[in-house]
């Protein structure tokens, strides 16, 4: 398990290489369990896909869920390429966020490069 720091990315003015400079809210510090891959690369380009958990604690309501859903997959999401041209093999992470229950949440990222 490690803590992930989830924040909303309230700006998009800025690609993802630079969207540190965008403006972000701190929503809630969340525990994820390590990502286990559930899908082999298919080719070069391709990451597969990776899957994790998260609990949240008891008494969240409704309302601040769906919040700390928002931030982990804006969070998780994105990459952080700053090359001015295609092709740098930087990867790129597509993350969704469900409920799986009152409590639990499931991350699953699929990876891909820039080739």
């Amino acid at each position: 398990m490690y803590d992930l720091h989830a924040y909303v990315r309230n700006t998009w003015k800025y690609r993802d290489g630079w969207a540190g400079q965008d403006d972000w809210t701190f929503i809630q510090t969340v525990r994820l369990t390590p990502a286990v891959q559930v899908r082999e690369p298919r080719d070069y380009d391709d990451g597969g896909s990776w899957v994790q958990y998260a609990r949240l604690p008891a008494g969240t309501t409704r309302k601040r869920k769906a919040e700390i859903i928002r931030a982990i997959q804006h969070t998780v999401s994105g990459n952080s390429c700053q090359h001015e041209h295609d092709c740098c093999g930087c990867a790129m992470h597509y993350a969704t966020v469900k409920s799986i229950s009152r409590r639990d949440l499931i991350i699953h990222t699929n990876v891909a490069y820039n080739y």
